[in-house]
């Protein structure tokens, strides 16, 4: 998105690869609720065109204006995991 503002009170999963949104909801749900979740785990995420990219995240939990949020790093994975493939496939 071009503009942050896009995003706001979009489904926090909306553009979670569709085999992996309720794991990711889950953990999101148990997150909140103080559980143990791992911080870093990797998910594809679907783009607007449709096209699909690897990345890895690192969720925290903090208190953003009094209330419980997620703090979400993203790393894109994408063209390393490409790379890792190609390299598996020519060794």
């Amino acid at each position: 998105f071009d503009d942050p503002s896009k995003v706001v009170g979009l489904d926090m999963a909306y553009n979670v690869a569709p085999d992996q949104r309720e794991l990711v909801k889950e953990r999101f749900q148990r997150r909140m609720m103080g559980g143990a979740e791992p911080n870093k785990y990797e998910i594809k995420l679907v783009q607007r065109d449709g096209s699909t990219r690897e990345i890895e995240t690192n969720v925290s939990r903090i208190i953003f204006n009094g209330r419980s949020a997620s703090l979400v790093l993203v790393h894109d994975l994408t063209d390393e995991k490409r790379a890792e493939r190609e390299a598996m496939r020519r060794g």
